[in-house]
């Protein structure tokens, strides 16, 4: 047994002494018959062309093979007997598989033609860092998943695709260098990832792209981005979101969702469609932009946001969703736009915090879903209304609980600009009524009753307009007014 260790021993420390590093000059298929002693080459460097057979017996034959080189080396395409079940590999393109699980630590990929690097090429291999070329026009589905001891990766030109880094448990810093894309679980579940460069040239962030990157804090959202996927930065480590600057037109469902630390967020005036949950369970959220584009706050968008004390409506929605801002429950007061229409189910439960509920821009009761106010002590909740339309509030389901206040309408005030513009003025001569804009013209007028009903319409593109109201059978009059310089106003008037 004795002298069985020590020859053991010696020829471990023979092969060590004789691990060596190679240069072969190859041709496609001919790797195994220019290289000697294959099993003790640790660094090896090829030039000349390979094809996927020759790869094959690199991960085979080589079990010390720490470094390899194919910077000087160009793909060529394999048909013949099939390698790991596949039998055709093409030209110019790193194998889907072949380099699975490789033990070399270190690889220089080749640089001297356009090259892909196909799905799971290099999935679980022990590669510690990797450089994409700029030659490399591709990054297959899963190149490096799983690759537990990557600690860095710089992507010269390339978009990452989809799951290409997933799971790389070590990554610690990307740099993006001018990729304008980012695949569907790029970097998911990268929970070491700190440090990013290079991401302000990004336009399109992909499905699940950064989920679960828990060490993530901070990511430079650039101008150049339009669109980020479903819960993109979903449990993430997020300390913001500051999108304001950017081009973004589109947020996927849970874009944010579940980012504990999340404190501060805003999103820009481009932004019409944000999906559902975009801020869900974001417990440290305490500053908030939305988007003056939105015309919909999506379903759970800020559920579960319990430090945020104020939320600024955007003056164009028109809905908000069900359980949308429930538990929010450190907003005191809630100013609801004059465009508001619908609040869905369960919107507003849990609100504890909600003091006052400014609705003078309403021109009508917007309607409810279920349950919205639940948990809302809605008697020491305050709901101030235009006095038009406060009779409709305090006999509407759900409405009719709050301590409900209007302003006083009279002839000595007869109108109320509920917008709070005052570049739009009224009065009544007679059944005449009388509207001047200040410094710009009237581009469209909407008429309507205290109950919301349109009456008439006009399109006067003037500084001044007059409707012969004698016909109407109301002596109240909401007049909404869209005026040439893209504002609105909204005037409460009695005849």
């Amino acid at each position: 047994m004795y002298k069985k260790y020590l020859l053991s021993s010696f020829s471990s420390v023979l092969l060590c002494s004789v691990a060596s590093a190679v240069t072969v000059d190859c041709r496609p298929g001919q790797l195994a018959s220019l290289i000697d002693n294959p099993a003790q080459v640790s660094e090896l460097t090829l030039t000349g062309s390979a094809n996927a057979a020759d790869f094959r017996f690199i991960e085979l034959s080589m079990p010390e093979l720490r470094t390899l080189d194919l910077s000087q080396c160009t793909v060529a395409a394999y048909s013949g007997d099939a390698i790991l079940g596949v039998s055709e590999f093409p030209a110019a393109t790193i194998p889907q598989i072949i380099f699975a699980g490789a033990p070399f630590t270190s690889i220089s990929l080749p640089a001297t033609e356009p090259l892909s690097i196909a799905a799971h090429a290099f999935t679980g291999s022990a590669l510690t860092s990797v450089t994409i070329p700029a030659n490399v026009t591709e990054i297959g589905g899963s190149a490096f998943a799983g690759s537990k001891n990557l600690k860095s990766v710089t992507l010269t030109k390339a978009a990452a695709g989809e799951y290409a880094f997933s799971e790389c448990t070590a990554l610690e810093n990307v740099n993006f260098g001018s990729t304008t894309s980012v695949g569907t679980n790029a970097f998911a579940g990268c929970t070491s990832l700190s440090v990013l460069e290079g991401t302000d040239g990004i336009s399109n962030i992909g499905n699940q792209a950064f989920t679960n990157c828990t060490a993530l804090e901070k990511f430079d959202f650039g101008t150049s981005l339009q669109s980020v996927g479903d819960n993109a930065f979903a449990y993430s480590g997020l300390t913001e979101a500051l999108l304001e600057d950017t081009k973004l037109t589109t947020v996927g469902n849970w874009a944010f969702a579940h980012c504990a630390s999340l404190a501060e967020a805003s999103l820009p005036k481009t932004l019409t469609t944000a999906g559902e949950g975009i801020f869900f369970d974001c417990p440290k959220l305490s500053s908030l932009v939305l988007s003056e584009g939105m015309t919909a706050l999506p379903d759970y968008a800020l559920k579960g946001d319990t430090t945020l004390a104020q939320i600024n409506l955007p003056s164009n929605l028109t809905s908000v969703g069900a359980y949308a801002m429930k538990d929010a429950s450190e907003v005191s007061k809630l100013t609801l736009p004059s465009t508001l229409e619908y609040i869905g189910d369960y919107a507003m439960e849990g609100m504890t915090g909600l003091a006052e509920i400014d609705a003078n821009a309403l021109s009508a009761v917007p309607e409810l879903g279920c349950e919205v106010w639940d948990g809302v002590n809605q008697d020491n909740v305050v709901l101030n209304v235009p006095e038009a339309i406060a009779d409709i509030f305090k006999t509407t389901e759900q409405w009719e609980e709050f301590d409900i206040r209007s302003i006083p309408t009279s002839a000595d005030n007869p109108q109320i600009d509920i917008a709070g513009e005052r570049s739009l003025r009224g009065r009544f001569e007679g059944t005449l009524l009388v509207l001047d804009a200040s410094g710009t013209a009237i581009a469209n007028v909407y008429l309507f009753d205290a109950a919301g009903r349109l009456l008439a319409t006009a399109a006067p593109a003037a500084s001044r307009t007059t409707i012969d109201t004698a016909s109407l059978n109301t002596e109240i009059f909401i007049v909404r007014c869209r005026l040439s310089d893209g504002s609105e106003s909204t005037l409460k008037m009695a005849r």
